[in-house]
């Protein structure tokens, strides 16, 4: 990965949810695949430190706390992004639901920002999408099965082979 980011540069190498590779010892036992892991990352990114590369690594974690210290040397700016305000969590909201059918008023979309005070983006788009499909799902069951009254059926029989 580090090698094609070079070949190719300027290019970015994104790591998604880096605690769970550079997970703090405290956290989790290190086995050698871990620490093997752990040990190719510090000396690729080590390469990547001289000024002509152009190359930037970034790294996205919803648990910074959780990281190895030795690892936030590696990266040279840490940046903190809060978790959104209710108006945001609205927005975020409207945007996931907007290709869905849905009657909600702007009085439940300001009671939903309420009661999503610390989630992220994330954890709101995959509220929504779990709810559309709890929905789809009722739907589905209620288009195939019919509710019958096992009083309305007079006789079965049954026919083997």
């Amino acid at each position: 990965m580090f090698e094609c980011a070079k070949a190719k540069q300027p290019s970015v190498v994104f790591i998604d949810d880096v605690d769970s590779i550079f997970q703090s010892q405290s956290d989790t036992e290190d086995g050698p695949v871990r620490n093997s892991v752990k040990g190719g990352f510090k000396i690729q990114m080590g390469k990547l430190s001289d000024d002509s590369n152009r190359v930037l690594v970034m790294g996205a974690t919803n648990w910074p706390e959780r990281i190895d210290h030795t690892f936030y040397r590696l990266f040279q700016l840490q940046l903190l992004v809060d978790v959104p305000e209710q108006a945001g969590r609205i927005e975020i909201m409207k945007s996931a639901l907007a290709k869905l059918n849905n009657n909600l008023t702007e009085a439940d979309f300001h009671a939903i920002g309420v009661e999503t005070e610390g989630l992220t983006g994330y954890n709101i788009r995959t509220i929504v999408m779990e709810a559309a499909n709890k929905k789809f799902g009722e739907a589905r069951y209620r288009h195939h099965f019919k509710q019958v009254n096992i009083s309305s059926i007079s006789s079965m029989s049954y026919r083997t082979r």
